[in-house]
């Protein structure tokens, strides 16, 4: 464990911080009853979650219609139920 006070810490943080990054416990004090700890955090990625897009989408009434009509077409010619999407120009 590692104990610095403000003054120093103010002074010399890069030192503190890359004590806690290799693991040790780092505390920076500012009076008998007041103090903090250095935590490394790990970044996180966070996924996207399904249906948070849900209403930000909006759709022309008129989109695409005959792509949507050869999707559906291109689905029964090969008699799955899986869908097919492919980009037609």
């Amino acid at each position: 464990m590692k104990t610095v006070g403000v003054q120093e810490a103010e002074v010399r943080l890069r030192d503190p911080i890359q004590d806690a990054i290799d693991g040790k416990e780092v505390f920076i004090v500012k009076s008998s009853s007041q103090m903090v700890q250095l935590v490394p955090v790990e970044p996180t990625t966070r996924r996207p979650q399904f249906g948070s897009a849900k209403g930000l989408i909006e759709l022309a009434d008129d989109f695409a219609p005959r792509r949507l009509e050869r999707v559906h077409v291109l689905n029964l010619l090969l008699d799955t139920r899986l869908p097919v999407v492919h980009c037609w120009k």
